[in-house]
Order: C-alpha cells, then sequence, then structure tokens
C-alpha cells in the first residue's frame, strides 16, 4: 500500500504542477542526474531512497558498467528512471580518434538497450568534452546531446574528494528556480548518505521531480525568457532598449507554439516600436509571452522574449500562517515575496511587500521588501514577527504595517550571537513566541535553535552550527537535522520539528532536548505512541489549549496531532495522496501543507501550499477551504512540445492582427513561429558544448 501511495503521490504532484501551473517558480521541475553507475551496493542505495520518497531521476550509465552489471541497469529503468548513454569507458572523447568514438558510442547504446530494452534519447559526455566528431558520432547514434546549458544548472561538486557531506547538500538544494538539473555522482559514498536530505530540503521548496526528457519538454528554453510580474489592473511596458529596425510585437497564449502580431488598440500601444506597453493587465495575459521582431537588411532577429506573470491578491505559495486575536489571518507567501492579510470575510490584501519584487528594505506596506519568507507569530505586543529567510533575518511588522529588521544580516549568512544586525543566521525558518515575549526560531541550515530576546538579542538554545544529527541532550550536546517548525507552551517548553530526521523534538526551559515522537531517519505514517509514530518532512506547529500539539506532515500531505503523552493520531488527510478534497478525517486531501496555527474561532488553519490555498479545520475534524476574494489566475495548458528544430527561421513568419489574446490560438493567428524561433534560441548550446563537471 506504502507503494501505491507513493506512486499517486508523485503522479498527482506532477500532473497537477505541469498541467496548472506551466512554467510556475511556485513548485519548480528539478531534475536529479547521477553519473558513472551502475555501480554495486550504490545504485541499490539510490533506488531505495528514491522508491521511498517517491521520486523519479535520471542516471547516466557507463558503458562497461552497464555490461558487467545488466540488473542494475534494469533494476532502474523499471523503477520508471531515465537512462543516458554516458560512454563506454568514460574517457576524454578528445584525445580518441574518430572510429574510436563512434564506437564508444554505438557500445553504450547496445549494451544499455540489451540490458533494459530501450535505447536511450540522450548522450551524456565526460569531462564535457565536445566537437564537431563527437556530435556527429552521438547523431548517428541516433541520439541527442544532454542540453545542461538550457537550463539552471547546478553541480553538488561531489566530484571533487575535498567537498564535504554538508556542501554536496548545499550545493544541490541552493538557487532551485523552475527546470532545475542536478548533478550528482553515483560513487561518492556521501551523496548517498545525503541524498534523504537533498530530497527533503528540495520538497520543503516546493520542488517537483521529474526526468530529464519531461524537464526539456517545453518549447522556450527559459534562459532566453525575462520574466515580468504585473499586478491585475495596472499597466505596465516591455522594452528592448536597443533593439532597431522595422519591428513588430508578437503575442502566443499557448507556450511558443503559434504566435500573433500585435496591433495599436486600448489595450496594447507602441506594437511597432521597442517599448510595448500594455493598459490594464488582466487574468487572460497570465503566461502569455510577447516576442520582439526586429527585420534588418534582410534579416531577422528577436532582441526580446518576455513571459507575463499577471499577479493577483491570493496566494501562489503560502510558506506560513498566523492569527490574531480579531479573527483575521496573516499568511506569508514566499511566491510573491510578501506577507498577505486574510480578513473574516477572506478577502486577501497585501500587508507588507511588494508582489514580485524582493529585498530587505524596510518600510511602511507596500514600500517593504522580503525575500522567500517562511515563518510568521503573532507577538504578544500586537505585531507579527516574520522568518524572512532569503535574507536571512528576523524581521518586525506593527499593526499599522511597518516593518523594521530585529536581527541578523541581509548581507552575511552565519552562526553568530550578539545584537541585532550583529547577530547573523544561515536559514530562519519557523518562529514562535513564549508568554516573556521571547522569540524562538528554528536555524534550518546551522541545524539549530536560536532565541530573540525582546531588545533583539540572539542567542543559541540548542543544537551545535554546522554539526547535523540526532542525538538528545541539553543545549550543545543536542543535534537537529533541518528543523523547520517551532512551538512553545505556557509553561516554556519548545516543540521542533525536526524535519530531515522525522522527528517531533521537545526542549525544556533548562535546554533539554528529548524526543516526543517519531523513529529517526525513518520516514513513514504510522500513527502510535513516541517512536512507534512516524512522519515524512514534518513542518509547522501550533499548540491548543489542552497541551494538544497539531503538526503539518508535509510529506505525508496529512495534519497529524501529538497529545501531551506522545500519541500521534492522523487527524485530516489521506497519507501519500497529495489532492484538493473538503471532508472529514481521510476524505479531506491536502497537497504538502507547510504551516498550521490555531484561529480566534478555535479552528485550525492550513497553509496548504501544494494547492496555493487556506484550508479550515473545524473542532469537528471537518476541513474546508475559505473561498478566498480574488483573481482567478489563468494559465493556459501546455501543449505537446515538437522536437526542438535545429535551424532559425530565415523570413518572418505571417500572422493575422488581433488585438487582444483572446485564446489558446493567440487569438486565432496562422504564424507558427515557435519551431523555427526556439532553434535560434537554443542553437547556442549546440555551438557551446555540453558545460558540466565530469
Amino acid at each position: 500500500m506504502k507503494s501505491l501511495h507513493l506512486g499517486l503521490l508523485t503522479l498527482l504532484g506532477v500532473t497537477w504542477t505541469v498541467g496548472a501551473t506551466g512554467q510556475s517558480t511556485a513548485h519548480p521541475r528539478v531534475a536529479l542526474v547521477f553519473d558513472d553507475g551502475p555501480l554495486p551496493a550504490q545504485a541499490e542505495g539510490f533506488l531505495a531512497i528514491l522508491a521511498r520518497e517517491g521520486v523519479r531521476a535520471t542516471f547516466s550509465h557507463v558503458g562497461q558498467n552497464v555490461v558487467a552489471h545488466p540488473e542494475l541497469s534494469r533494476a532502474v529503468a523499471a523503477a520508471g528512471h531515465e537512462i543516458n548513454n554516458h560512454t563506454y569507458t568514460h574517457p576524454h572523447f578528445l584525445t580518441l580518434s574518430d572510429a574510436a568514438i563512434r564506437q564508444e558510442v554505438r557500445d553504450t547504446q547496445a549494451a544499455i538497450l540489451a540490458a533494459t530494452g530501450q535505447a536511450p534519447r540522450w548522450f551524456w559526455g565526460a569531462y564535457s568534452d565536445w566537437d564537431a566528431r563527437i556530435a556527429a558520432a552521438v547523431s548517428a547514434a541516433g541520439m541527442t546531446p544532454f542540453p545542461s546549458n538550457r537550463f539552471n544548472y547546478i553541480s553538488s561538486e561531489d566530484w571533487r574528494a575535498e567537498t564535504s557531506a554538508e556542501a554536496i547538500l548545499r550545493n544541490a538544494t541552493t538557487n532551485i528556480r523552475d527546470r532545475t538539473l542536478i548533478l550528482c555522482h553515483e560513487w561518492r559514498a556521501e551523496t548517498l548518505t545525503m541524498l534523504p536530505a537533498i530530497i527533503g530540503e528540495l520538497k520543503r521548496q516546493g520542488c517537483v521531480f521529474v526526468t530529464f526528457s519531461e524537464l526539456e519538454a517545453l518549447t522556450v528554453a527559459p534562459e532566453a525568457i525575462t520574466r515580468q510580474s504585473a499586478t491585475a489592473g495596472h499597466n505596465i511596458s516591455i522594452t528592448a532598449p536597443a533593439a532597431t529596425g522595422s519591428l513588430q510585437w508578437r503575442i502566443s497564449t499557448d507556450y511558443g507554439r503559434t504566435w500573433a502580431n500585435l496591433t495599436e488598440s486600448a489595450t496594447y500601444r507602441g506594437v511597432t516600436t521597442n517599448t510595448l506597453s500594455i493598459t490594464g493587465v488582466a487574468a487572460v495575459q497570465n503566461a502569455a509571452l510577447y516576442l520582439l521582431v526586429a527585420t534588418s537588411n534582410g534579416a531577422t532577429t528577436y532582441p526580446s522574449l518576455t513571459k507575463l506573470s499577471v499577479l493577483a491578491d491570493t496566494l501562489p505559495y503560502p510558506t506560513a500562517i498566523t492569527a490574531d486575536s480579531a479573527g483575521n489571518l496573516y499568511a506569508a507567501d514566499a511566491a510573491t515575496d510578501t506577507i498577505k492579510r486574510i480578513d473574516l470575510a477572506s478577502v486577501v490584501t497585501v500587508f507588507a511587500g511588494t508582489a514580485g519584487q524582493s529585498g530587505s528594505a524596510d518600510g511602511t506596506g507596500a514600500a517593504a521588501r522580503f525575500n522567500d519568507p517562511s515563518g510568521l507569530v503573532g507577538t504578544t505586543t500586537g505585531e507579527l514577527a516574520v522568518s524572512d529567510t532569503g535574507n536571512a533575518t528576523l524581521r518586525l511588522i506593527t499593526s499599522a504595517g511597518t516593518v523594521s529588521t530585529l536581527a541578523g544580516s541581509a548581507t552575511l549568512r552565519g552562526n553568530t550571537d550578539g545584537p541585532g544586525s550583529a547577530a547573523t543566521f544561515s536559514s530562519p525558518r519557523g518562529i514562535a513566541q513564549d508568554t516573556a515575549g521571547t522569540l524562538y526560531v528554528a536555524d534550518s541550515l546551522n541545524h539549530t535553535i536560536r532565541k530573540i530576546s525582546a531588545s533583539g538579542t540572539v542567542s543559541t538554545l540548542a543544537g551545535t552550527a554546522g554539526s547535523s544529527g540526532s542525538s538528545d541532550g541539553v543545549g550543545a550536546a543536542a543535534r537537529f537535522n533541518h528543523p523547520t517548525g517551532i512551538e512553545v507552551d505556557t509553561s516554556g517548553n519548545v516543540y521542533v520539528a525536526d524535519a530531515t530526521n522525522n522527528l517531533i523534538r521537545k526542549i525544556a526551559p533548562d535546554g533539554t532536548v528529548t524526543t516526543l515522537a517519531g523513529l529517526v531517519g525513518v520516514s513513514g505514517t504510522q500513527d502510535g505512541a513516541g517512536a512507534d509514530a512516524l512522519f515524512n518532512q514534518p513542518g509547522g506547529l501550533a499548540l491548543d489549549g489542552s497541551g494538544n500539539l497539531f503538526v503539518a506532515d508535509t510529506g505525508n500531505s496529512t495534519i497529524r496531532r501529538i497529545t501531551p503523552a506522545g500519541v500521534v493520531s492522523t487527524l485530516a488527510g489521506l497519507p501519500g495522496i497529495a489532492g484538493l478534497k473538503d471532508g472529514a478525517g481521510p476524505d479531506a486531501w491536502f497537497n504538502q501543507p507547510l504551516d498550521v496555527c490555531h484561529g480566534a474561532d478555535g479552528a485550525l488553519y492550513v497553509a496548504d501550499t501544494g494547492n496555493a490555498a487556506i484550508r479550515r479545520v473545524g473542532p469537528d475534524g471537518t476541513v474546508t477551504t475559505l473561498a478566498l476574494s480574488a483573481l482567478t489566475r489563468s494559465e493556459p495548458t501546455p501543449p505537446t512540445p515538437p522536437e526542438p528544430p535545429t535551424q532559425p527561421p530565415t523570413t518572418p513568419p505571417t500572422t493575422t492582427t488581433p488585438t487582444t489574446p483572446t485564446g489558446s490560438n493567440g487569438g486565432g493567428g496562422g504564424g507558427a513561429i515557435g519551431a523555427c524561433f526556439l532553434a535560434l534560441l537554443g542553437a547556442a548550446w549546440f555551438a557551446r558544448g555540453v558545460a558540466r563537471r565530469p
């Protein structure tokens, strides 16, 4: 049954993300790529972890290893992972003859086909070697070179002996955005050890795991696109100041499959200049692509390609939630870098920050800036305290919306204790406050729990910076592994969701850390007392008046309850099933909820992150979805993309001339420049070769 749940989780997660949000960075698509296998013991370990986590990946197999261990390649393919041709002996191709290069490519292709019954589509060379001879051999074998340049390419640097396990984790989970390729190596033992933590952190960031082919299957190369956001109803301009010649702006509402010329209208001005003005941006324009075509002396160029994101006061990625005594809710929205207020009528407004503009500026309301806020709590003085994770700072917001920085530095990362900006954090996430006004913060990447006095002086309550683990103990002797959620009771006991350890920990006022529930390092969804209970990447925490602790069990897409005696039960959600469904108990579905809080009405409110929704769990356990009053975003369904072309367009296509976008065919325009245009955007990667580490 667990494998069925994992399979459904993966299926539902990928379908929802790609089908409903396209390129949305709220759920970045990530491809894990493992080089140099298959290797005995290592391969089995990677497969076991990926199966347990419900993650599909891409393996680059070396031909001689496939011949030696065909059963491992078969197991990789049978598990639904993708296999690439990674040469036969992993040589420097530039030192080989043409015949030897062809033999390396052909023999590897034949070995993988014999072992799995599937011929690899992609070639992933060794040592970044690439030239025309290699290209010819790859093409002759019916493959395509692995175009890492077309994506957000990240190396874990695990091929370097000096790269520590912690550095591998940090490298593999930093600077993630949509369509990210993360390169690791199957032979590195530390990579296998850190893989659960890597996957856990990527899941916490809302990532959806895909194979490379799924990552590549998008018509427009992302690095060619400038992204621009606009609030619905406002005016914006898109400009290419250096563009010259005969100019024409075009629009596509189907991901570049078809395009249409724009004409002057009440909506569009400057359609034949280097600045396109759009009046009263509407939801229908969300995810539209705007292309500037320049023709000069018979040559056609494309100086600008912009994807428009139409923002509204909804919550595309709620990471934290809290409530005030009047019944208003406040949510941190990491997708728009804002703090939003939800009133009793479920009307959403921006309380602080400006949608789509990240930064660290203090100020009032829209003048303030945040960067990936992911922790939120109402204070005893009527303010909001915010864990501004991307800035590594703790912020305060008054009831009037005035934002100030309480502690930490937006320009430095570290673990220094001290007053205000002299203190440093690495990745502050969950935040809570006791009755005396002291704040407690889960400093996730430092693996520590920090305290902040009312005056802003920071100290470390428990754990040792840079030392992950699961040991109970007092103060610095205790160990955590990426703590996320945090809560404190009226007696001063602090509760911690120790995410990568899959534990709920308790810290007494004297700093003594014990394990309340969960089994260290084991993910699952079992109810029971203490170590008999299992969690999967637990996130936000909330206490009720009776001392019951509620947990957003993110990886299980459930809400759990822990009694003061440590007995765990599942309050709502169907373990392993990610979806959006109201109901009671297992009939209610969530999608990777990150945080919970209690409202003034006694109900539990959930930041249902994967569903971009706020859910209410009533005292009787019935789950409902708040009908937030905001603009519904319109995102086109991506078409089945054509194969990437190999030649740029030679002449501008002919199109019709709609004045506004009216549907998925770009307003009826017949000029399908998509295939030809994309070649121009992607041609450079082929000429440059495949940039990567060995």
